[in-house]
């Protein structure tokens, strides 16, 4: 937006319908010079401000107040397009909120952050500024953090001391974690007034082009109502699960993953006001918290957790997590046209690619590797007629088999992409598909917790 020509422009469409209206009022009827005249002298405003704009890119990055909240318009980014390629001209910044609480190992979250922020193909001007919130007092931790002098800003949260007495230790753990995202996050877009945010998590490796992910995809999040977030992550991420070559592959997907991930202000603002008192990532992915919105992951993960252990207790590492890959080679999405992640088109796209170009395969077939022999670049589809039946092919194909409000992980429009024996796959639900069926999801969390004040 041209700062304050939007505006302007406004007030100059205002001015054209009142003289145009049969109704026009008395100063507008006396004199037709008069109005000549003040059509002539916006004209020229709004040429002045249009050559200003060009001249100094500054005026591009002022701020407005809206609901008593400042909105940074400095944060973001504009996608446009040129003959052959779209750009990302941004060039100011995307705070990162690191949550930590007692993993001294946060140092290598931070020197990977502090490596990789200017490790942009384009624009170089970009730039990410690191807070780190302390959620326990832990001192050995507290004394890590504090090595990092100005390269980081530090804030601190303690759980208040009162506690339900019928919660076990893990969930008390899991009851911390919730309210300090809630504190951290608050502070970030209320106090601080970002408009965007990447959150990463203690006990995460980036990748190299991990920035240039999120700068790229930025836009499409601002752009697209239909989005819910972008995540770094790919919960299916393992070798023998995934494309190494399509580091410029992108997803749709309906299961919120975390474990570095972007929002922004418009979506915290909804979301914060019945922020649950424990399970705050189930919280995201129920039905009437997503809204049908979907969260944008990569084919090959730009994160990877090294926490084994912690609130969870390992669980899913040694079997899933450990493993999974990290991309190494920076790809230069803000080079690339993404557009093709927009709605409407990406629906209809993904749907004709699943029921109409890929080849349908019974699971004998699949799991012994007969796949059909005329065309080896043509993707694979084979149908799951329940629940149950997708785990089995889950299970037997090693995907992570559980599911959040009926949502499998990485599934959009009920279909989970891998690739798997050379091949890209498709494990789809029949075409009369009517939606995930929360009654029906075998890891249901119960939210039986008040909210967060």
């Amino acid at each position: 937006m041209l700062g304050g020509f939007p505006s302007m422009w406004r007030y100059s469409l205002f001015l054209g319908w009142l003289s145009a209206a049969p109704f026009r009022p008395p100063f507008l009827k006396r004199n037709k010079m008069i109005r000549a005249s003040v059509w002539s002298i916006l004209l020229s405003v709004c040429v002045l401000i249009l050559l200003l704009w060009k001249r100094h890119p500054s005026i591009q990055h002022q701020t407005s107040t809206s609901d008593n909240v400042r909105n940074t318009n400095s944060d973001v980014p504009v996608l446009f397009e040129s003959s052959d390629t779209a750009t990302v001209n941004f060039t100011q910044s995307i705070p990162v909120l690191v949550i930590a609480c007692k993993r001294t190992s946060v140092k290598r979250t931070l020197d990977a952050l502090l490596k990789y922020r200017t490790n942009l193909i384009s624009p170089k001007s970009a730039s990410f500024p690191i807070t780190v919130s302390q959620g326990c007092p832990h001192q050995p931790t507290a004394n890590v953090l504090a090595s990092y002098g100005s390269k980081i800003s530090l804030i601190k949260f303690e759980m208040p001391p009162m506690r339900p007495q019928n919660i076990t230790k893990m969930k008390m753990g899991y009851q911390m974690i919730a309210h300090h995202y809630k504190k951290a996050l608050d502070y970030m877009f209320l106090e601080v007034n970002h408009s965007v945010v990447i959150v990463v998590e203690d006990d995460l490796d980036i990748a190299p082009d991990f920035f240039e992910y999120f700068v790229a995809t930025l836009p499409l999040l601002y752009s697209d109502p239909s989005l819910f977030c972008v995540s770094a992550w790919n919960d299916n991420g393992r070798p023998q699960l995934i494309d190494p070559k399509r580091i410029d592959l992108i997803y749709r997907s309906d299961f919120f993953s975390g474990l570095g991930w972007m929002l922004i202000r418009k979506i915290w603002l909804e979301v914060r006001e019945n922020w649950p008192d424990i399970f705050w990532d189930d919280y995201l992915r129920q039905p009437e918290v997503r809204k049908d919105r979907a969260c944008l992951r990569p084919e090959v993960g730009r994160t990877k957790t090294f926490g084994r252990f912690g609130v969870s207790k390992g669980q899913y590492f040694a079997k899933y997590l450990e493993s999974m890959h990290l991309n190494q080679n920076s790809f230069g999405f803000t080079k690339q046209d993404l557009s093709y992640l927009l709605e409407p088109s990406y629906t209809g796209s993904w749907l004709h690619t699943v029921y109409k170009e890929a080849f349908e395969i019974s699971p004998s077939k699949l799991y012994t590797k007969q796949f059909p022999a005329e065309n080896k670049l043509k993707p694979l589809r084979i149908t799951y007629e329940s629940d149950e039946e997708f785990v089995g092919i889950a299970s037997r194909l090693t995907l992570m088999t559980d599911s959040r409000s009926g949502v499998m992980r990485n599934a959009f429009r009920g279909v989970v992409p891998i690739y798997w024996g050379d091949r890209r796959i498709y494990i789809a639900p029949p075409t009369n598909w009517k939606g995930y069926d929360w009654s029906q999801s075998w890891t249901k969390r119960k939210f039986n917790f008040p909210t967060v004040n």
